[in-house]
């Protein structure tokens, strides 16, 4: 899976919760989680994946 095509869907899902600021170590560190979590599961649905992880920052 391309890690800017996972940024993107980071960035997308951010601002459906009106955030449109995070630090690119931030994204990266996302992104990368996801690509790994991704591998172990690949039947999982990415974008659930994406909604999940951001939710989870936002909340932390």
């Amino acid at each position: 899976m391309h890690a800017v095509f996972i940024k993107k869907m980071i960035v997308h899902c951010l601002q459906q919760y009106h955030c449109d600021t995070i630090s690119p170590g931030d994204c990266d560190e996302l992104a990368l989680q996801i690509q790994e979590l991704h591998a172990k599961e690949p039947a999982a649905d990415l974008h659930e994946m994406v909604e999940d992880f951001v939710y989870e920052y936002l909340t932390k």
